[in-house]
């Protein structure tokens, strides 16, 4: 479902959401990439197609730690390439199903991994030196289940983008003011809003 590289273009990394499994590639040659290993999630995986865990998306840290977001079991865990292993140290709970996370700073200077979860549409702010938490609910006028959230290049602000219902309901995109914590505003957009990126000025 996630992919990312690491730090040095070397590793590719892709959860496998029905096996609660990370997928490690070694893709130094493109043209001869290389399953090198398939590290389990959690220490009890489910049966293929029922999983525990179901790790969903990934952010990959400048330090090289690997953060994932896991549906099923609602928390980030990280994945340490020096030990080839999960770090038992670092699981985080966030409430409910985990989505796709950033990284960010907040108006203290820490960084952060910054994740939206669905069910009860919220995002916590993971803080990566000490793993203490905070919430943020957003309201759902303009906001129903938040599906991505990317940090802004500027810094200071991250946006959310939100599915809606699929249906009815149009997606929207969120904006978060990092440092007071708190909402600044919405856009509706289309149906089944899904991620975004940001593009350089033309």
């Amino acid at each position: 479902q996630g992919l990312a590289v690491s730090p040095d273009g070397r590793q590719l990394y892709v959860t496998c959401t029905l096996s609660d499994e990370l997928a490690v590639l070694d893709v130094s040659l493109p043209s001869q990439p290389q399953v090198v290993a398939k590290i389990p999630v959690g220490p009890s995986p489910g049966k293929p197609g029922t999983p525990s865990y179901a790790p969903y998306a990934l952010r990959v840290h400048k330090s090289g730690a690997v953060w994932i977001s896991n549906n099923k079991s609602a928390d980030g865990r990280v994945f340490d390439p020096q030990t080839r292993q999960m770090d038992p140290a670092k699981i985080v709970p966030v409430g409910s199903m985990a989505m796709s996370a950033d990284f960010g700073t907040d108006g203290a200077g820490n960084q952060n991994l910054y994740v939206p979860s669905q069910g009860n549409d919220h995002v916590t702010a993971i803080d990566l030196a000490t793993l203490k938490t905070r919430e943020l609910s957003v309201p759902k006028e303009a906001c129903l289940s938040p599906q991505a959230l990317q940090a802004l290049p500027q810094g200071g602000v991250a946006a959310v983008v939100c599915e809606g219902d699929h249906l009815l309901r149009k997606g929207s995109v969120v904006f978060l003011d990092l440092a007071a914590w708190k909402v600044r505003g919405f856009v509706e957009t289309g149906l089944s809003s899904d991620g975004l990126v940001f593009l350089p000025p033309l």
